[in-house]
């Protein structure tokens, strides 16, 4: 899904898990990605175990599968729920914006332009290097792949908060310090920004 080697080593020293990003700001960021994870976790959970306490969905699988569908079912290549997590993880996964200045990224063409001392803020885009949509799809199939171990949307009502908690621990543990690349912006030029390149 995401296939760009070599981020992670140009922005190591900063992002990277001795960076002075990452060891300045650990506990913000670790904080803030478990929350927004367990966000995410909480609302899979719901759609999948609440009609076990509560008459908030039916207990009937195809009736409720008919409400969550409408809401988190795709149209039109996306849906509510996608949308949904590629602002809360893909946008807001980090406590504060990775800019373009704070990962001290900027193409080649910005920087020509930079250069010519006839450029001004507006000729410039922070652009996310990982779209968002695909940071937040990658994030939440790792937590449920290899840290809750979920095959399908069934799964989420055989785990507990607790385990989903721990879950998340350990992805903030192992995952995120190696993975906030994922979330550096670049200085591009207007021109390089238009979704026609």
């Amino acid at each position: 899904m995401v296939n760009n080697p070599h981020l992670d080593s140009i922005t190591s020293d900063i992002l990277g898990p001795t960076g002075s990003y990452w060891k300045k700001n650990k506990n913000y960021i670790v904080y803030n990605f478990a929350l927004r994870l367990y966000q995410y976790s909480a609302g899979k959970k719901f759609d999948y175990s609440v009609h076990e306490t509560t008459k908030l969905l039916p207990s009937n699988f195809n009736q409720r599968k008919e409400i969550t569908d409408k809401i988190r079912g795709i149209r039109r290549s996306s849906s509510q729920a996608k949308q949904f997590q590629r602002l809360l993880i893909g946008n807001y996964g980090m406590f504060e914006t990775l800019t373009p200045s704070k990962c001290k990224l900027s193409s080649k063409e910005a920087n020509k332009l930079k250069l010519t001392g006839n450029s001004k803020q507006s000729n410039f885009v922070a652009d996310h290097i990982i779209g968002v949509t695909s940071i937040g799809e990658l994030a939440t199939e790792e937590l449920k792949a290899n840290y809750l171990n979920i095959k399908t949307d069934t799964d989420w009502s055989k785990v507990n908060y607790i385990q989903i908690q721990k879950a998340i621990e350990k992805m903030c543990n192992k995952w995120l310090p190696n993975h906030l690349w994922l979330w550096a912006m670049c200085r591009v030029t207007k021109e390089e920004h238009k979704s026609d390149r």
